[in-house]
């Protein structure tokens, strides 16, 4: 990555990955926080609610427990540069 090959350090909070359809990913486990390193980014995991695309009050949950877990866990990340958190996944019509 561009940014990476500059010297820059970066790291993403995100939830364990279980998209499209609720399930984790082979390799994974929903544990309350894992870190890994990928291409020169530090990836901090960070534990959900997961559920599928199951209504809107379970996908809520799902959305609310990661908002939750990933503000803390990036209270106890090092302060290096100011911060984006992110999730990719989008919220489906149809809930």
């Amino acid at each position: 990555m561009r940014w990476t090959a500059a010297g820059h350090r970066i790291t993403i909070v995100t939830s364990f990955p279980n998209w499209p359809d609720g399930q984790l990913h082979a390799g994974y486990r929903n544990a309350l926080r894992q870190v890994e390193v990928t291409e020169g980014i530090r990836v901090v995991r960070v534990w959900t609610f997961i559920t599928g695309n199951e209504g809107f009050g379970l996908l809520s949950l799902d959305y609310l427990s990661y908002m939750a877990t990933a503000i803390l866990a990036a209270l106890h990340e090092p302060r290096h540069a100011p911060a984006r958190v992110r999730n990719r996944r989008r919220l489906r019509a149809g809930c």
